[in-house]
């Protein structure tokens, strides 16, 4: 590590990993999205969600929650639900979320509110990775 005029701090990197890569441009090309052109003529991928729309202080209420259960349990320990298709474990976040939106309800605790997002974080990354099949409707 190397400082700069004493108020920047500045990462040596090797950034020969990338050389090492084996992306060819016809992969990259293949990347989903559609490209969209600025004013200036530079090139972006366009998306379809407004993630500048998103608080702060929701993103952090879940990554409170998230430290508290790597504390609790590991790092990551949920994702292990993904490998082993353990849709069980995923129906229980539901049981959760579930679970501390009525005590949110009832006490207003900020963390119930924090285990709320969390819970939802990890059911929505169950459901974008299939573990969630949908159930039709009734």
């Amino acid at each position: 590590m190397s400082e700069r005029n004493n108020s920047w701090v500045v990462f040596d990197t090797d950034y020969s990993y990338l050389l090492e890569q084996s992306i060819r441009r016809e992969e990259v090309k293949k990347m989903e999205g559609e490209l969209v052109k600025s004013a200036s003529g530079a090139t972006s991928t366009k998306l379809d969600e407004s993630w500048s729309l998103i608080p702060f202080a929701a993103l952090q209420a879940i990554a409170r929650r998230f430290w508290v259960g790597a504390q609790k349990h590991t790092p990551r320990n949920w994702e292990k639900a993904i490998e082993a298709k353990d849709e069980a474990f995923a129906e229980k976040r539901l049981d959760h979320l579930c679970r501390h939106v009525a005590l949110f309800a009832e006490f207003h605790r900020q963390e119930d509110l924090d285990a709320i997002g969390c819970n939802f974080a990890m059911l929505a990354h169950f459901k974008a990775n299939g573990l969630l099949a949908d159930r039709g409707s009734k």
